[in-house]
This record gives structure tokens, sequence and C-alpha cells, in this order.
């Protein structure tokens, strides 16, 4: 298909990816592991502004509407999205958290990082639903 060679050399997706979401987006956010706080998005609703425009599960959440949420808490990630105007400008890292986050926590606190994935609880996949 359309789809070269080119795709299939890019053995790890550690790539940035803007989009414009239109609210509701439609999207489960969780904080990842406190090593290294930040949310990444955990899943995407069938048919939402999030699956339509391309935005995958597992992606990290690194702007919203240009304010850098790197590392963030979930709370603050919330709030820069309720507050950005629709169509919300966001930078998603396709990645792990580990590989997003590596690099950077070992040039800013010197430790190793340990990811550990967690399972979102219904609850709060419940309280980002209504959330979002």
């Amino acid at each position: 298909g359309a789809r070269g060679g080119v795709e299939e050399g890019r053995r790890f997706s550690r790539e940035f990816k803007d989009f414009a979401l239109d609210k509701p987006m439609g999207m489960v956010l969780e904080e990842n592991h406190e090593s290294v706080m930040g949310v990444v998005i955990t899943g995407v609703s069938q048919g939402s502004n999030a699956e339509k425009a391309g935005v995958q599960p597992a992606s990290q959440i690194v702007e919203v509407a240009g304010k850098n949420l790197m590392g963030a808490s979930f709370e603050q990630v919330m709030d820069a999205m309720r507050e950005a105007e629709a169509p919300v400008p966001i930078k998603l890292f396709q990645g792990s958290a580990s590989s997003l986050y590596g690099g950077w926590a070992e040039e800013a606190k010197g430790r190793e990082v340990t990811v550990i994935p967690t399972r979102p609880s219904k609850a709060l996949i419940d309280r980002v639903r209504s959330g979002l």
C-alpha cells in the first residue's frame, strides 16, 4: 500500500504527534507511576473525537494548549484541558513513560526510574469519563 518502506524501518515509535481535539474528547487518563509522574492515555472511547483524530492509547501527554505538562499531575492535565478552547491542541508522545522520561529524569534527579503499570480503577475511569 501507500505505507512504504519508511514505516517498516521505524522500529521504535518514539515519536511526538500533534492533535487538535474537539470536546468531549473521549479519552481515559491516568497518572504514571509516581517515580515519573505525568499522565498517560489509557483508553480512547469508540467513535469519540480522540479516536477520529487518531489518538492511540498508551500515549503520554506532553502539552495541552501550548502548556508543557511533562511530569504533571492528573489534576494539572485535567485543568489544562478544561480551560482550553476547543479544538484543543495536544502534543502526545507515542511510546512508554520510561522512554519519554528516562533521560529526562536521570538528568533532573540522577536516579533510576521504574515504571510500574497499574490497572485503572473503575472509579477513576468513571471520574475521568465524566471530566472529559
